[in-house]
């Protein structure tokens, strides 16, 4: 396993509240570091502003490695989604995502993740229309700087558009990317995908990253998700790319770092 947290770059305002630790950037590496993650899924609004040379020395001075950028945080702070109904907001949607690969590959991060900044779906059929034109619009610069964007099937309760792997895999097939590929999230695939573990199986070929979280967002191993039988599976398909924690805050964020990992060494 190859494991990961999120953790908010220098220049995000307030706290994401997927992304774990206490203190400034430097801090936030040297817990990870001392809780035993190989890698960092960076948690960025605005990777233009930020210096990646500079935060690539931090992550290797702590021997971390970069392991996604995360775009998570941006609808909600920003107001920013790939499929607008606004002109406006879609173009500097598609701008900054633009902005994101070049961050990922300066940083050595291998994928830039696409959740909630693709947005909801603003009417029947449009939306999808939008969102396929806008990895098109990235797609060989991506290719060219080997950076995958990685689309998060997200259950039903929280997004109306693209809530499952099948769904995903169909509109990756359609538009035949070179760089896009599937990321599944442990809180979106048990109770929403068939055979819930065995959905990363049945996704092994579109797979490309992996977000990990307990039931209502806990540390792992604090709800009801069977994560042996995930790991199980993983390890089966022969997945070998990253697995970042995607946890809720809540009031001890580096209390549910740490517990999370030792969880895991234990599976």
């Amino acid at each position: 396993m190859h494991i990961a947290v999120s953790v908010i770059t220098p220049e995000v305002r307030g706290e994401a509240p997927l992304a774990l630790f206490k203190g400034d950037f430097s801090t936030r590496l040297s817990k990870a570091a001392a809780c035993g993650y190989e890698g960092i899924e960076l948690v960025t609004t605005d990777p233009a502003s930020l210096d990646a040379a500079d935060i690539r020395r931090s992550l290797q001075a702590n021997g971390l490695q970069a392991a996604a950028v995360a775009t998570g945080y941006i609808s909600a702070s920003r107001g920013l989604t790939l499929t607008s109904p606004d002109p406006e907001i879609c173009a500097a949607a598609r701008a900054l995502l633009e902005d994101l690969i070049r961050f990922a590959a300066a940083v050595g991060s291998p994928i830039v993740t696409i959740g909630s900044f693709r947005g909801m779906s603003a009417n029947a059929g449009a939306s999808a229309v939008w969102l396929s034109e806008a990895l098109a619009s990235v797609d060989a610069l991506a290719a060219s700087l080997n950076v995958r964007l990685a689309l998060e099937a997200i259950r039903p309760q929280d997004t109306d558009l693209l809530n499952n792997g099948a769904q995903i895999c169909a509109l990756l097939d359609a538009g035949s990317y070179t760089s896009a590929g599937l990321l599944l999230d442990s809180y979106h695939v048990f109770g929403n995908e068939p055979g819930e573990a065995e959905a990363f199986r049945l996704y092994k070929d579109r797979l490309i990253h992996v977000h990990l979280a307990d039931t209502g967002r806990k540390p792992l191993g604090r709800g009801s998700y069977d994560f042996a039988a995930m790991e199980a599976v993983l390890r089966d398909i022969g997945y070998t790319g990253w697995q970042s924690l995607e946890l809720a805050r809540g009031d001890d964020p580096d209390g549910n770092a740490r517990v999370s990992m030792e969880y895991l060494k234990g599976l």
